[in-house]
């Protein structure tokens, strides 16, 4: 039995990356509203495929659509970009859907002012809430001057996500053109993270318009894109706008308005640079971490031992590798911590490590002995959760592995030794003494 444990604790890890491996090249299946879409987005389309990817394009409401076959999904990940779409087509559902995330695989997922309930269930699902049909973000001061005239719905947004494993170590050195319905963050949702919100003088409401009280959000608060990773590692992100993608927007200029009436120009929008990098992380070419070769014992002893000894100096090592660029590489960070867990962590210490991606630490098994569990959990914005735990026991000290002479019990020993030395002291007095009192009546 312990060996099988053993065994497993090997294999753990392995397992972990052979579902959540970074894998270059991915099966990806792209759903759209119309087939005008594949020649209006056609550069976001070129540069996932440029990257390696296989596009499978398919109108959303085919009828012979199906992601799985014989209990096997068919595509690493879903580009959905058919936010009219009021149902799939085959029999594909909304619970085929959370099925394909709950498995593990990763969707990018695009709204519009025209979203449908079926793709709003969807993001609520993932905990983020989509404005009203025929709503979109408005900005009367930070939008593209090329909408001067219209109703400002074209943005400029620059507030970005500052993680450089979701976007980038680049900084965005364009604003961002936006066109789009507005989102909120579900508050019940704690997985989901902002990646883009909207300028602090945006509303969300219909153009033409006047505003009311019943706005979805306002600021800073309207989203414009959000990601969810789930504790599965499957990624999820929902972007407001289709547009946001298209060739159009990808190379247009921006020309943003100042509060003195003066225009900035930029040559290109941030558009290109920041989807690029966004569509990385959430189809896992980015963050992605893998834990491998976990060893523990003890130290200048045996290795996987049957059980610990109580006081025994413990070590601990595990390989951690980063997936960036296309290859495995080295992680390097200061906070990974490991936990000696009986109910309670018993112990907690943070991992050092070498450079070379090689974490490990040493240290004293408590005066406890019972089943502990070695448990090292990384969770970091951006990267793949690492959950390793290993099952491990704790002995007291066998009857011949004490010392023999204890120092606190010195005392005791001295007691003992002056009862017997007492006790040879009175019978020596005893015996060979002579009483007084019983020679005197004799003679008498």
């Amino acid at each position: 039995m312990m060996r099988g444990a053993w065994l497993f604790a090997l294999l753990l890890p392995l397992l972990i990356v052979c579902v959540f491996g970074g894998k270059q090249s991915q099966q990806i299946l792209v759903l759209l509203d119309d087939e005008v879409i594949r020649s209006t987005h056609s550069n976001f389309f070129s540069a996932l495929a440029e990257r390696g990817h296989n596009l499978t394009f398919k109108l959303a409401d085919d009828e012979n659509l199906k992601i799985a076959q014989y209990g096997i999904f068919l595509y690493d990940s879903i580009v959905l970009f058919a936010p009219g779409v009021e149902e799939l087509g085959g029999d594909v559902d909304l619970a085929s859907i959370l099925a394909y995330i709950d498995s593990g695989h990763n969707m990018l997922v695009a709204a519009s002012p025209a979203t449908s309930s079926f793709t709003k269930e969807l993001a609520a699902e993932c905990g983020v809430k989509i404005d009203k049909v025929n709503s979109y973000v408005i900005d009367h001061f930070e939008f593209d001057a090329s909408d001067i005239s219209g109703n400002h719905t074209l943005i400029t947004a620059t507030n970005v996500i500052m993680n450089p494993v979701i976007v980038g170590s680049e900084p965005f050195e364009s604003p961002i053109l936006f066109r789009g319905v507005g989102m909120k963050k579900m508050d019940s949702n704690a997985l989901v993270t902002k990646i883009l919100t909207a300028p602090t003088t945006s509303y969300s409401f219909v153009p033409d318009k006047a505003a009311d009280d019943k706005l979805l959000a306002t600021g800073a608060d309207i989203v414009l894109m959000a990601a969810m990773q789930a504790r599965n590692n499957a990624r999820v992100t929902i972007a407001a706008s289709l547009d946001m993608f298209s060739n159009a927007l990808l190379a247009s200029p921006v020309t943003k308005l100042n509060a003195d009436a003066s225009t900035t120009t930029f040559s290109k929008s941030g558009n290109a640079q920041f989807v690029t990098a966004v569509t990385k992380w959430t189809l896992h070419e980015r963050g992605l971490l893998r834990a491998q070769n976990v060893r523990y014992g003890i130290v200048g002893g045996e290795e996987f031992p049957r059980a610990f000894r109580v006081k025994d100096e413990l070590y601990y090592k595990v390989q951690i590798d980063e997936f960036k660029d296309g290859k495995w590489a080295p992680f390097a960070a200061d906070d990974v911590q490991l936990e000696f867990i009986m109910i309670d962590p018993y112990q907690r210490v943070t991992l050092r490590h070498d450079g070379k991606g090689t974490f490990f630490t040493t240290f004293p098994v408590p005066d406890v002995y019972g089943v502990f569990k070695l448990d090292l959990k990384y969770r970091r914005l951006g990267y793949t959760t690492i959950f390793l735990s290993n099952q491990v026991a704790v002995r007291p000290f066998d009857h011949n592995e004490y010392e023999r002479f204890i120092v606190s019990a010195y005392p005791y020993y001295a007691s003992i030794f002056s009862m017997m030395s007492g006790f040879v002291v009175f019978c020596i007095v005893y015996l060979y003494s002579k009483d007084s009192s019983s020679k005197a009546s004799t003679s008498s």
